[in-house]
């Protein structure tokens, strides 16, 4: 006889609202994050011209900034591109089971 389904918590499918709320706010400051990394690299490109140093002014009128630190600019993109994603795959992902598989907790009288 195969085993019955792992048991999904009382009130799981009645918190994925939330999740998906937390998601919603996530995008959007994701999408504003897209927005301020492209203004970033307009202005400090990550691989500036020959002849240029960080102690060059750029275009902006700024100084630019050390490599390490558009690098760090880029990395922490790529690692919130994949918390965004992992997000969405959970949130958007998870698929309700039917009630005759999950054990409903005995009621208390």
């Amino acid at each position: 006889m195969p085993e019955p389904p792992l048991a999904i918590p009382h009130g799981f499918y009645a918190s994925l609202g939330t999740a998906l709320i937390g998601v919603w706010v996530n995008t959007a400051l994701f999408a504003f994050e897209l927005t301020q990394i492209w203004r970033y690299f307009s202005v400090h490109p990550l691989f500036p011209s020959r002849g240029t140093t960080h102690f060059s002014i750029s275009h902006a009128g700024t100084r630019q900034d050390r490599a390490w630190v558009r690098v760090l600019v880029l990395w922490m993109l790529v690692l919130d591109s994949l918390a965004s994603a992992a997000a969405c795959v959970f949130v958007y992902g998870v698929r309700p089971v039917p009630s005759r598989c999950v054990p409903v907790a005995p009621a208390l009288n």
